[in-house]
């Protein structure tokens, strides 16, 4: 053969691809490369002709299939081959039967066998160039076909293929098919594919699969088959007709995958994404699906759906005091003695921790719902078991009744959360059906914003301090500014009653910025009298942190109070810190600059996360009160307090706990090194006057 005629053009998008394949190429033949069809096209034109053409068969733009077909016109007596996946095996099948490629190659590519094919194809050019006799043809022909049915699709196939004949007689399989049904190779040639048959299905389901194979030459589904052992297994299985040169069928090649573990997998993710994990019942998801069929079958049959909102009486208590697992043994108790008095058709739910919910459908009044809501009070009291301790559970119970108190699935459920609450106001242990009170509700909020207002305008807002300590109990380290509302009428009112109201209507910044004043006025007033504390801290909300106006409201109060600025200390939360730190880096560098200092407060509850704060100017990390009441006893809060104390001194910052009770804790605290405490072991809160004579009986550092 002319030298020529040794040339390949190899055409895939894939480059790294291409260049193993040339380089292993190259040292026998003359090869050119292209990236795309197009341009594999471009160079035929100008550097052709070239004896084998290799071309991807997913390529963007021209497609392999299309791209050969062009090449058979342009060069007729090239020879083609294209590469696939075992995806698109059908296709590549279907254009060797229809003549447009003389064979096909699975990828990963076996580079001994391209270069088998590669000589049967120069061959294959040779005799079509040199016109050799027609015998010569046929049996290339026929060991072209032989080739076809058994080489490249077997080659490192992880999935199982089987060929049989036109009536189903197993004629070769792969070593993969052996793998996943456990029959040896021997043990299934001559048998019928039926071999692999289960008893799932009813003969139309068989007869259906063979029509289409007849009709349309494929079928592609789920199929559950049986391995050796009798096991059961799922497999996606395709099965494709292949038909001889005279297009007579005379084969069919099955490729399958066992799919079972996937399918397990799928179940169980679908499984956990609608029921609760501990008791099996159904979760807050698909408890909101079958209230809203429930709901649509009441309005259909002109019936009543009532949703029961649950919760146990002092379950904290019982998890805190005898452990999570005495805990989720009560869980599992009392979700057995409510399922117990509820009908079949009824649900049961578990929303999470000690939360259920029971939807009644198909009720004719709401004495239905009531007489469920007494049964289930009067099940869930009967004594439990919990090792060595014996306890009596309760519950309370509101009720939500449709379409009387609510016409949709949201409205309804809040409802049976607000009786909830009124359940458990009025005592516990009981139900309550849901009162409408929308507009007293809507007018106490009213109330409570116009109070806030005139608090404001009345300077009805006062600070207290708690000491900040440390650690060795002998050195004031400064103290933290917490306002109360001092309501004429109602007396001292904690932060946490009107706070969050506050920051939902934007009076949090004219209050931020009263106490901000008060405090800074006041640790002036302490100073000139004598009492050299460290710093005040003050808390920023995430409101005011963000007001384009802080830093200049920080700086006339500091300037009007006359309060140096380091002995101002900002108290910003970590999870208002990262909605935006690029600004709040910005912002507190300016504070900064002014002498301010930082404190990450509450750390755990947001982000937990101590990496981005190496690029934060911050001085000091409070640790949650949250963690530090479980140590020295709880396990994972000892965990979390220790590594946040190590990581914090890593940053070079010092760590201040809040919440500080007892001794034992005090102890566990000092023994890792945290720097500061807060908490009544030292002091609660007290109102200026009283702040005084702590200081005196402390020795200030």
């Amino acid at each position: 053969m002319a030298e020529s005629n040794r040339r390949v053009l190899l055409v895939d998008d894939e480059v790294d691809i291409l260049l193993a394949l040339r380089r292993y190429l190259a040292k026998d033949h003359d090869v050119d490369i292209a990236t795309s069809g197009q341009e594999g096209l471009v160079t035929i034109k100008e550097k052709g002709p070239y004896g084998v053409i290799v071309s991807d068969l997913r390529m963007p733009g021209l497609d392999g299939i299309e791209f050969l077909s062009q090449v058979k016109n342009l060069a007729p007596d090239t020879i083609r081959i294209i590469l696939t996946a075992h995806a698109d095996l059908s296709a590549a099948i279907e254009a060797v039967n229809k003549g447009q490629v003389f064979r096909f190659l699975t990828k990963p590519i076996d580079q001994p066998t391209l270069r088998g094919v590669l000589a049967a194809a120069f061959d294959q050019y040779e005799l079509i160039q040199s016109k050799k006799e027609l015998a010569i043809i046929k049996r290339l022909r026929k060991a072209e076909e032989r080739l076809r049915l058994a080489a490249e699709v077997f080659m490192n196939s992880l999935n199982g293929i089987f060929v049989t004949t036109e009536d189903s007689t197993i004629i070769d399989v792969n070593q993969a098919f052996c793998d996943i049904t456990g029959y040896g190779r021997e043990e299934v040639l001559g048998q019928k594919s039926s071999i692999l048959k289960s008893d799932r299905y009813r003969p139309e389901f068989y007869k259906s699969m063979w029509t289409s194979l007849i009709d349309s030459g494929g079928w592609t589904g789920e199929i559950w088959n049986t391995r050796k052992n009798g096991d059961l297994f799922l497999a996606w299985l395709t099965i494709n007709a292949v038909k001889d040169e005279s297009g007579r069928l005379s084969h069919y090649v099955a490729i399958f995958a066992d799919i079972t573990n996937i399918k397990e997998a799928e179940e169980k993710i679908e499984y956990l994404a609608h029921y609760d994990p501990l008791t099996g019942l159904p979760n807050r998801v698909l408890l909101r699906d079958r209230l809203v069929q429930a709901m649509s079958q009441a309005r259909r049959n002109n019936s009543l759906v009532a949703l029961l909102s649950l919760d146990l009486d002092n379950f904290k208590v019982i998890n805190e005091s005898l452990g999570h697992e005495a805990g989720d043994k009560l869980l599992l108790a009392v979700a057995g003695r409510i399922r117990g008095v509820l009908r079949e058709t009824d649900t049961l739910a578990r929303l999470g921790g000690d939360e259920f919910a029971v939807i009644l459908s198909d009720l004719r009044d709401n004495q239905g719902a009531a007489h469920v809501a007494a049964k289930i009070n009067l099940a869930v009291t009967a004594p439990v078991q919990l090792g060595k301790a014996e306890v009596r559970p309760s519950a309370s119970i509101g009720i939500a009744l449709c379409p009387s108190d609510a016409a949709d699935t949201d409205d309804l459920i809040k409802h049976a959360d607000s009786a909830l609450h009124g359940a458990k106001a009025e005592g516990k242990n009981t139900y309550r059906f849901f009162i409408s009170e929308m507009n007293v509700q809507a007018l106490a909020r009213f109330e409570l914003e116009a109070n806030l207002r005139r608090a404001l305008d009345q300077d009805q807002f006062v600070v207290y301090y708690q000491p900040k300590v440390a650690v060795d109990g002998e050195r004031l380290a400064g103290v933290e500014a917490l306002v109360r509302w001092l309501h004429p009428e109602s007396g001292l009112i904690l932060p946490g009653k009107f706070i969050p109201l506050a920051e939902e209507t934007g009076l949090i910044i004219p209050l931020g910025e009263l106490v901000l004043e008060k405090a800074c006025r006041q640790v002036r007033t302490w100073l000139e009298a004598g009492c050299r504390l460290a710093k005040v801290g003050v808390n920023l909300s995430a409101r005011q942190f963000k007001d384009k106006g802080l830093e200049k409201t920080i700086s006339r109060i500091l300037s009007e109070s006359g309060l140096p600025p380091e002995y101002l200390e900002l108290e910003v939360t970590e999870t208002t810190l990262v909605q935006d730190l690029n600004q709040a880096i910005l912002m507190m560098n300016r504070l900064r600059r002014m002498g301010i200092s930082f404190t990450i407060d509450d750390f755990g509850l947001g982000y937990s996360s101590l990496s981005y704060m190496k690029n934060l100017p911050v001085d000091f990390v409070k640790i949650d009160q949250s963690f530090v009441r479980g140590v020295p006893h709880e396990p994972s809060d000892v965990n979390v307090v220790k590594a946040v104390v190590s990581l914090a001194h890593s940053f070079h910052l010092e760590v201040v706990a809040e919440g500080v009770e007892t001794q034992a804790q005090l102890d566990f605290l000092s023994s890792i090194g945290c720097d500061y405490l807060q908490g009544y072991l030292y002091s609660p809160p007290l109102p200026p006057e009283k702040i005084m004579d702590f200081m005196i009986k402390k020795a200030l550092g």
